[in-house]
């Protein structure tokens, strides 16, 4: 019997030391989701995690086999500017573009950011001369582009905010920090500078000086006089010849220095385009040269005489004479030009005349044919003290 007992407690012995070599079993730890962003406020029960400008749903402990959905909600006056997230160890970035996901766990971590912005309206208005665009809702520190479009017959003068001029750009982009009304302001034609490097002054119809500025639409222009800027030189100072400056280049007014604004010049350059004239003090030999208009008249050329009426009753000639394209009402006028200079002149048929050629005066020389009822031009290099007449006739179909 005694026998038995032992065999007895060395059983109950050996099992106890089984059970105290045996490890407890401890359940793994269960995937989670997790929600950050910027200006946290508090987690609340469900998975809904508050931010400063919004709140994220979705956050939490999941079963490895658990479908998950997160989302992302701005408050009134916030916009969501970015959330972004995927497994942990994994592609950081794998969900984006849009404020809610669904995915399978998969028994990953899952991590994701959240960024709410304050919300900022831009308002857009014109002034009738043209359309904007770029206006609508935008996160604080998002850029903003609005964009002004002219009328025809209309040029863009600036953006404006209240009476304050922000941009002078029909496209204006700048960085949202508040809400903006911006207006865009519209005028009719274009503005265009001329400014006078050296000593002398311009003559225009539109004003008088060494810097001078007219605005004007494209229908004005090759219709007047008014758009021609002739420079003239101080005592001691000349004609530098026919060349003008703009934007670093040369262009040539082909008409000895006088500049028109044709319809040309105002579809190449842009409003508040500046043109320069650079006048010279160089000793180079200066020559004049007149041009008259002449009428056959009593077996001879004589001086023009005045006998056209227009709509008002104002009377001039049947024939001038010009340094540009553009009709005058003038008979005989006089320039100075540097010696090599190229000089061209231009004459005018009116009432019932024709322009029958040009010649010199000085040694009686024809000089070119025309035979023409509205007008003719003549080119040459002024090498001397020059008289250029331009000679008419009455009109005989």
């Amino acid at each position: 019997m005694a026998l038995t007992m032992f065999f007895a407690m060395s059983c109950d012995r050996n099992e106890l030391g089984k059970q105290e070599v045996q490890k407890p079993v401890i359940p793994s730890a269960q995937p989670s989701v997790t929600i950050t962003g910027d200006g946290i406020v508090s987690t609340r029960a469900g998975g809904r995690t508050e931010f400063t400008g919004g709140y994220a749903t979705g956050a939490g402990i999941y079963a490895s086999v658990d479908e998950a959905t997160v989302a992302a909600v701005p408050y009134s006056g916030y916009k969501l500017v970015s959330f972004i997230g995927g497994p942990v160890g994994g592609n950081s970035s794998q969900f984006s573009g849009s404020d809610n996901y669904k995915f399978n766990i998969q028994s990953q971590d899952w991590k994701f950011n959240v960024s709410f912005k304050e919300e900022f309206t831009i308002i857009v208005n014109t002034d009738g001369g043209g359309t904007a665009t770029g206006g609508g809702k935008y996160a604080d520190g998002e850029s903003c582009t609005v964009v002004a479009t002219a009328n025809s017959g209309e040029t863009f003068e600036g953006w404006y905010e209240a009476n304050t001029k922000v941009s002078s750009d029909a496209s204006y982009s700048f960085t949202v920090s508040s809400s903006r009304t911006l207006t865009a302001k519209f005028k009719a034609g274009k503005t265009f500078h001329f400014v006078a490097l050296g000593e002398g002054y311009f003559e225009s119809k539109f004003d008088r000086g060494n810097s001078i500025s007219t605005t004007v639409t494209r229908d004005q222009l090759g219709w007047s006089h008014a758009d021609e800027v002739e420079p003239i030189p101080a005592q001691g100072w000349y004609l530098s010849g026919d060349e003008w400056e703009v934007d670093g280049k040369k262009i040539l007014s082909e008409q000895g220095g006088v500049f028109s604004l044709t319809p040309t010049i105002y579809d190449t350059y842009p409003d508040n385009t500046t043109f320069y004239y650079t006048f010279s003090n160089s000793t180079s030999q200066v020559y004049t040269v007149t041009i008259k208009a002449r009428f056959w008249w009593n077996d001879k050329y004589s001086i023009t005489y005045t006998n056209i009426k227009d709509a008002n009753g104002n009377t001039y000639p049947g024939g001038t004479v010009s340094w540009s394209p553009i009709a005058t009402t003038t008979p005989t006028i006089s320039k100075s030009f540097k010696e090599g200079d190229i000089c061209t002149v231009y004459c005018w048929a009116h009432g019932m005349h024709e322009i029958l050629d040009w010649a010199d005066e000085d040694t009686n020389e024809f000089l070119e044919h025309v035979r023409d009822t509205y007008g003719g031009s003549y080119s040459f290099t002024v090498t001397r003290n020059r008289t250029i007449v331009a000679r008419y006739g009455e009109y005989r179909p």
